[in-house]
């Protein structure tokens, strides 16, 4: 588990605490995220809700990476209609619904999760983002000349 300690913390320790600590590991943060996604099976980001993530990256990240993932709509996934082509999406809040889709990704077989397209994820380029946002602020401002 990989992320900010959050209130949930102790919580989730003692859920663990049921488990062997080497089928874990809690950390707050990871040095590369490509060494960090080339480490693991199956990338699981589940917010809790759909306005829960304010943007998303870490999606993005996962996309790119191509290990198979399991998320819910929040943020940036908001806008990709098509997301469950790349990604198995679950339903917000529902551990029984991330326990199969888990469960599908270890059993594996013939999946109909694609690759996310390059020319998808060249839409979240840094050079893509940083126009979007420039257009973003100019409209803002009633400036429509960079």
């Amino acid at each position: 588990i990989v992320g900010a300690f959050a209130d949930s913390y102790l919580e989730v320790l003692r859920i663990l605490s049921e488990v062997p600590p080497s089928c874990y590991k809690l950390e707050e943060s990871c040095d590369s995220v490509p060494n960090f996604f080339g480490e693991i099976d199956t990338f699981i980001h589940v917010p809790v809700g759909v306005e829960e993530e304010s943007f998303g990256l870490v999606y993005i990240e996962a996309l790119a990476s191509r290990v198979d993932c399991i998320f819910t709509i929040s943020g940036i996934l908001n806008e990709i209609s098509d997301i469950e082509k790349y990604a198995r999406v679950v339903a917000h809040k529902n551990s029984k619904d991330i326990y199969n889709a888990l469960k599908a990704c270890i059993e594996g077989g013939t999946s109909d999760i694609l690759p996310m397209p390059s020319e998808k994820l060249e839409e979240f380029s840094i050079q893509k983002m940083t126009e979007s946002y420039v257009d973003l602020f100019l409209e803002w401002h009633g400036n429509d000349s960079r």
